[in-house]
């Protein structure tokens, strides 16, 4: 049992001897330190040495609170440095905290501008393809302009310009245009066509008009081949509208123009090549059908007379013409007929005209009674036929003269003027129709 002292337990030799041990073993740890070689102790001795420079007893003694109030000058020192670094962390944090947000932000803008870029790119596809669907249009609208529509050009070349080749070159392409429109029509774009064929329309009926004044300049001024070559032209587009197709209005003698000489010389130069037999026929009925059309038309602007003299003149000139050449048949045979019903026609009108002029109509109506008065005519009446005499006689030397250039004046005035005089019972007494 462990022996006790006053109440508490008294300490034994073995518990003595621990704590004499565990000093020994502390300072035997002291003496076996190295001070040279701790830094920390060094440094530790040199502060103790600044504070604690007289080794006395106050000092030694004091020594406890001057540490104490040293270590808590310390720890002021390090606190008041440690709230520096405390504000310097805050500050780098709200730093960090205002670059977060700023990145955050940035990122939300980011994605914004992604969901942006997104629709844009989008649009700019959609933009892209709606702007080659707008170029192919364009393209198959300029084709289209090029195909069923004149370019300004032409245009100025139909309104304004001169009659040239240039100028019938686009007047073919306004026919074609025309015709092609039909196309549109089987395609379903029956308004737009039917509005290019009234556009087209408009531009040959004014081209045809300044065309139809031209010729009727230029019909009796053909000098140049190229005139003459444009002149063609413009006869063969005539035919497309025969009101039109006039060569010029009769002169006052009643002769052909020079218009139709200038047509009939156009077509012996054709028919001297001599070209292939099927091809006369063409060329023949392409310039004499017309020709014969147009000098109706003029003609019907004259007397029955005037216009029998004026047709009988040209149907001469032609059948002239046309007796040249072989294939031709058909031809003379038509425009001998024609001849004979003008000269059926002039006879007719100047036998009527005699009868008024030389005021025969009473006895013609006397001759027609049925019975018959008698001596119911004067005998002063009937020297009228010897005016009649007379008249047939200048006649005849007017059909028998060879400068007047009829093929066969025998066949149109068979009867000599004395025959006449026989017929007519004047005799030789007369003195009228003596050569």
């Amino acid at each position: 049992m462990t022996p006790t002292v006053n109440g508490a337990t008294a300490p034994t030799s073995s518990d003595s001897g621990d704590k004499a041990n565990n000093v020994s073993k502390r300072v035997n740890k002291l003496l076996d330190v190295r001070i040279e070689n701790d830094k920390d102790a060094l440094t530790a001795l040199k502060d103790l040495h600044g504070f604690f420079s007289v080794n006395s007893l106050h000092s030694r003694r004091s020594l406890r609170s001057q540490i104490e109030k040293r270590s808590i000058v310390i720890n002021q020192d390090f606190l008041e440095e440690f709230r520096k670094v405390k504000e310097r962390l805050d500050l780098i944090y709200q730093n960090v905290n205002d670059m977060n947000d700023a990145v955050n932000s940035m990122s939300s803008q980011l994605s914004a501008t992604k969901a942006q870029t997104h629709q844009l790119i989008e649009q700019t596809s959609k933009l892209q393809a709606e702007n080659n669907k707008l170029a192919m249009k364009e393209q198959v609208a300029k084709a289209f302009l090029k195909t069923f529509q004149l370019s300004e050009t032409e245009v100025q070349i139909l309104r304004a310009g001169e009659v040239s080749v240039e100028f019938f070159d686009v007047l073919e392409r306004v026919a074609k245009i025309h015709k092609d429109s039909n196309t549109l029509v089987t395609s379903g774009g029956q308004t737009l066509a039917l509005e290019i064929m009234e556009q087209m329309s408009i531009y040959q009926e004014t081209a045809l008009e300044k065309l139809y004044r031209w010729a009727q300049v230029h019909c009796k001024n053909i000098d140049s081949p190229t005139s003459n070559k444009l002149f063609s032209l413009a006869m063969a587009k005539l035919q497309d509208r025969p009101t039109l197709f006039k060569i010029s209005v009769p002169p006052a003698g009643l002769t052909p123009s020079s218009g139709i000489e200038s047509l009939l010389a156009l077509l012996r130069a054709l028919l001297s090549a001599p070209p292939p037999p099927s091809y006369v026929d063409k060329i023949v009925n392409a310039i004499i059908e017309p020709l014969i059309q147009a000098i109706n038309v003029s003609a019907s602007r004259l007397s029955t007379a005037e216009m029998a003299v004026y047709l009988l003149n040209c149907l001469h000139l032609i059948l002239n013409t046309v007796t040249l050449f072989e294939f031709m048949d058909e031809w003379l045979e038509r425009l001998q007929a024609q001849c004979d019903a003008q000269i059926d026609t002039l006879t007719s009108e100047q036998a009527s005209s005699l009868v008024a002029n030389l005021n025969l109509s009473p006895m013609y109506t006397i001759l027609q009674e049925n019975p018959r008065r008698e001596a119911a005519i004067q005998p002063t009446a009937l020297n009228t036929f010897v005016v009649i005499i007379a008249i047939y006689k200048q006649l005849h030397e007017y059909v028998h003269d060879p400068k007047c250039g009829y093929s066969n004046p025998q066949a149109l005035l068979p009867r000599d003027p004395s025959q006449i005089v026989a017929i007519l019972g004047g005799g030789s007494s007369s003195g009228v129709v003596r050569d």
